[in-house]
């Protein structure tokens, strides 16, 4: 009956010395980086220049479309850290948003010259995508390809939420590429028109 008794109170003392180092995975934290999306929606955090996933992101006491306005920036958010996982997940608390674009610097205004020159506009079609992968504007009636789009200061996936749909984008057209390029340098300068393309 003794030994019973010490038995109990031995695995007793097991649960108890348990649980601190389960705390440990839960800890306050506070991350920088660039917030993607990805299908779902789920909301990421990738580092500020080479893209890498951080931690998926997930709203503590607000709503997840919250997270939308911040794409293709650079933030800085707070909020609970759980490493049980991979990637690890950030309960976030609070997201603040800093300067400094979501970008590779060596992409930035890089090969410019060998592009030839280049003009600002503004563009309407359809986003497509091929293999790679590499986002197109296409007619809505012909199918022909517009521009070819290049992310500069935002995360090349984020174009993949307006697969299909008609848009307006602003940029930096080089039309004496083959097919013209289009650098668009904030997420915002993609404007969707429709969420369908249809012959204009």
């Amino acid at each position: 009956m003794i030994s019973r008794i010490l038995t109990i109170a031995f695995c007793g003392a097991l649960a108890v010395s348990a649980t601190p180092q389960s705390k440990k995975a839960n800890q306050n934290a506070t991350l920088t980086g660039c917030v993607d999306e990805q299908p779902g929606p789920q909301y990421v955090l990738r580092g500020l220049h080479d893209l890498k996933l951080i931690a998926n992101l997930e709203p503590d006491g607000f709503a997840v479309q919250s997270f939308a306005k911040y794409l293709g920036k650079n933030v800085s958010v707070n909020g609970r850290l759980s490493s049980e996982s991979d990637p690890a997940v950030l309960h976030v608390r609070s997201i603040k948003a800093l300067s400094g674009a979501c970008a590779p610097p060596e992409t930035r205004d890089t090969g410019s010259a060998s592009l030839g020159k280049s003009d600002l506009k503004t563009i309407t079609g359809c986003v497509d995508e091929q293999p790679g992968p590499k986002y197109l504007l296409i007619g809505p009636e012909k199918k022909e390809v517009r521009a070819q789009l290049e992310a500069v200061g935002f995360p090349v996936p984020n174009l993949a939420r307006f697969l299909g749909h008609s848009v307006s984008i602003h940029g930096e057209l080089f039309s004496e590429q083959n097919p013209p390029l289009m650098r668009i340098k904030q997420f915002g300068d993609v404007k969707e028109l429709s969420d369908h393309c249809a012959p204009q």
